[in-house]
């Protein structure tokens, strides 16, 4: 995954002027609390948005587990209509000049949801996906391996071309109890 300079920059920045709170840690297991809510961080372009679909699929719907999905709106006609509603979009006017998500009431929004669980299921770099991975305090973060992935996500997943996907994504399942 090629993560472009000046976002490496931004990320380094960032790391050193906000000071990240401590995060409680979630027991995911049969006999701890696990994981209650998930965030789904889904790709904008369509090859992969239909490598995704098979992860939320609407009969994969939990009515007792909040889930929400975020993409840009250009990529909500690749997704499942029936799941539409569970969907936080975000537009270009949220997105600055590198693609990152710099609309404060939408992030203070995102951060006032307090879910359980997130999962970006961008297989390539994403910077709006990333950043908001980064500015959410979520104790379980899953993604997938990048140069960048250890200061993202508290469980990282290896990519090594779409044979693998569905194993990827039964782990993530896994994860979070939903198998």
């Amino acid at each position: 995954m090629v993560i472009p300079w000046q976002f490496r920059c931004l990320f380094w920045w960032k790391n050193i002027v906000k000071k990240k709170r401590e995060i409680p840690l979630i027991k995911v297991s049969s006999d701890g609390d696990g994981v209650d809510s998930v965030i789904f961080l889904l790709p904008d372009k369509k090859e992969l948005a239909q490598i995704v679909n098979y992860l939320i699929k609407p009969e994969k719907e939990l009515p007792e587990y909040p889930v929400c999905y975020v993409c840009h709106e250009d990529a909500l006609p690749f997704y499942p209509k029936e799941v539409h509603t569970n969907f936080i979009t975000f537009d270009d006017d949220n997105l600055n000049q590198m693609g990152i998500i710099n609309t404060e009431p939408w992030l203070d929004h995102m951060r006032a949801l307090n879910y359980d669980a997130l999962v970006d299921l961008n297989l390539s770099f994403n910077p709006a996906a990333a950043m908001l991975a980064w500015e959410l305090d979520v104790p379980l973060k899953i993604g997938f391996q990048s140069s960048m992935a250890d200061k993202l996500y508290t469980v990282i997943l290896e990519h090594k071309g779409t044979g693998f996907l569905e194993k990827n994504f039964q782990t993530i399942e896994q994860l979070l109890g939903i198998s």
